[in-house]
């Protein structure tokens, strides 16, 4: 089947066909009349009817093959796309996925720097602990309390692995975070229960306490004796003649000390009877007990399990008399 363009180009050539035929017989006529000694005006005019056509032929050629031939690009190239294609953008390796829900590794976290305590609230006062986290364990912090029971900051953290919540001590020896603690929540916790007073248990007793055989110059006796309260001793009795007594008797004072590794951490001393370690007028107090954790004073550190030295020595209101009152022991809290 013929295409648009083959029809056009057949007709246009049918169309020169016939001129070049009428060109013909007129240039016939031409010459017929010129040699029978026509007029010149005759000649002229048929001249210029001759080339008037040959033009009208030839444009009308020219513009046909303009028209119906594709250049010589139209015909071997096919059309191009002008505009630049886009240089792919590099795509970060997180942007093609949703971010992922906070963990302890990729958000908020916290490494413990040591073996710790998890308790059920914000303080050493919340015993006994519920359990323990070992050192390296990374968890997730939940809220910060500045101030827990009795003190110190502390941080309520969720274990990644049981879901469990506690608190942990948020000192920066104890903990390595990824954020500002401050900036978390603070937590209303119920107060903790009343601790149970420590127990302990006394050995390697020595001294001149119930040894007998102190007399002074007037051959009076002299003793002394110990108050246990929970295992720990808590009190001092100074004896003359099995009778307590106290100042303006012939005592001075009572000192009570208690050393850990070599070091003092309490010392008190009592002018009047009854000498007790921890204050008291008979009965004598344990620990001194705040913010439900029992201290060796008030404001002073807390009692902790361990070994002490305890010692206790008598100071008489005449240093001259030949008398020797004293006791220590080791004391083991529980």
């Amino acid at each position: 089947m013929k295409t648009n363009t083959d029809q056009v180009l057949h007709t246009q050539s049918r169309k020169m066909s016939a001129q070049k035929k009428l060109l013909k017989i007129l240039f016939v006529l031409v010459l017929l009349l010129s040699g029978c000694g026509g007029g010149s005006g005759v000649n002229e005019s048929l001249i210029r009817t001759q080339v008037a056509l040959e033009a009208q032929q030839t444009a009308l050629s020219e513009g046909l093959t303009s028209a119906v031939q594709p250049t010589a690009t139209q015909a071997t190239e096919p059309p191009q796309n002008t505009q630049e294609p886009e240089t792919p953008t590099e795509t970060p390796p997180d942007a093609t996925t949703a971010a992922p829900e906070a963990t302890a590794t990729t958000g908020p976290s916290c490494t413990a720097l040591r073996d710790l305590n998890f308790r059920a609230g914000p303080g050493t006062a919340y015993n006994p602990p519920i359990s323990a986290l070992s050192a390296n364990t990374v968890v997730v912090p939940l809220a910060y309390n500045p101030v827990g029971v009795p003190g110190g900051s502390w941080v309520q953290v969720e274990h990644p692995t049981t879901r469990q919540k506690g608190w942990i001590s948020a000192g920066a020896e104890f903990i390595k975070c990824n954020l500002d603690l401050t900036t978390l929540p603070s937590l209303t916790v119920a107060p903790p229960p009343t601790p149970v007073p420590p127990r302990a248990q006394t050995s390697n007793q020595d001294g001149t306490c119930g040894a007998g055989g102190n007399f002074d110059d007037e051959g009076n006796e002299w003793d002394c004796a110990v108050i246990f309260s929970n295992g720990f001793p808590i009190g001092f009795q100074v004896l003359k003649n099995r009778q307590e007594i106290g100042r303006g008797e012939g005592v001075e004072s009572v000192v009570f000390r208690v050393d850990r590794n070599g070091n003092e951490i309490y010392r008190r001393r009592e002018n009047d009877a009854v000498y007790c370690m921890f204050g008291g007028n008979g009965p004598c107090n344990l620990w001194v007990l705040e913010n439900s954790v029992y201290l060796w004073e008030s404001g002073g550190q807390p009692v902790e399990p361990g070994e002490y030295r305890v010692n206790i020595d008598v100071n008489l209101e005449d240093p001259n008399l030949p008398v020797n009152l004293q006791w220590n022991a080791d004391v083991t809290i529980e």
